[in-house]
């Protein structure tokens, strides 16, 4: 039981440091991190406390919380932070999901000649 809470620990937080190293990368190359939080608050649609902000701030602190939070508190919460994992996952699936279906079955408009 140990070490598969263990795993699902380090490769919950070693996937949140990637992909949060990743977007600030492109965020930042092209200069459009503000824009990109707008997008993301307004594609996710859910209550301002579990917006945006809020993911942001668990790609940050999840990778400190690795060596903050000592493994018997951590138990207790794997569920929890599994769960913020599959919902992360699971949003992320949507708007995959939105864009294609938005970009393959909205008819586009001609421009004008």
């Amino acid at each position: 039981m140990f070490f598969s809470l263990y795993l699902l620990r380090r490769a919950f937080f070693a996937y949140a440091l990637h992909d949060a190293l990743v977007q600030l990368l492109r965020k930042f190359v092209f200069g459009e991190l503000a824009d990109a939080l707008k997008q993301r608050a307004a594609m996710i649609r859910l209550a301002p406390a579990f917006g945006a902000f809020r993911i942001v701030a668990l790609h940050f602190l999840g990778p400190l919380a690795v060596n903050v939070i000592p493994y018997h508190v951590f138990k207790f919460t794997a569920f929890h932070c599994f769960t913020i994992f599959a919902a992360y996952l699971l949003l992320n699936t949507v708007k995959l999901l939105n864009w294609f279906l938005y970009s393959r079955f909205v008819p586009t408009i001609p421009a004008k000649r």
